[in-house]
């Protein structure tokens, strides 16, 4: 069990794989991961639209990674 808090470092950032984009703190310590599968709409794979678009995947992960400082001002 965690006695303490963990204390995530500004700022946060984005990094971009192939499969998912990554928040990482200042220390690179692993915040989120959101996965997509562009590969799929590329495809026009019948089931596309259960997956998230790259383009989605990243609007999601750079939200997050703005939560501290949306958090800190309010």
């Amino acid at each position: 069990m965690v006695n303490e808090l963990v204390r995530l470092q500004e700022p946060w950032k984005v990094i971009k794989y192939d499969d998912c984009f990554q928040v990482v703190d200042a220390t690179g310590r692993f915040i989120l991961a959101v996965t997509h599968r562009q590969d799929l709409h590329r495809s026009r794979y019948t089931h596309a639209s259960n997956y998230l678009t790259a383009r989605e995947a990243e609007t999601i992960a750079n939200a997050v990674a703005k939560l501290n400082l949306l958090l800190r001002n309010s």
